[in-house]
């Protein structure tokens, strides 16, 4: 998404160099565009960083849920010996 947007972007770049009737308004939508894209990277940033918090909770929790399993088996072992 943020691709079609840079080469939206690019687009009325070109635009803008080659038409000087319309530049006012080609320079509006550029930066709405840009300003579109910067929020989008933004939340995009904020959804990873939570997604990795996430993970590492979650690889956190598995290993204490692993730990405490092997060490139930291990105690039923030992009983048995």
């Amino acid at each position: 998404m943020l691709d079609d947007l840079d080469r939206k972007i690019a687009d009325i770049r070109m635009d803008i160099s080659q038409n000087d009737e319309d530049n006012s308004k080609m320079k509006e939508k550029l930066n709405k565009l840009e300003e579109r894209a910067d929020d989008l990277e933004k939340e995009i940033n904020e959804l990873d960083e939570e997604a990795e918090e996430n993970w590492a909770q979650t690889k956190d929790d598995l290993e204490k849920k692993f730990n405490d399993i092997k060490d139930s088996i291990k105690d039923l072992t030992d009983k048995d010996n």
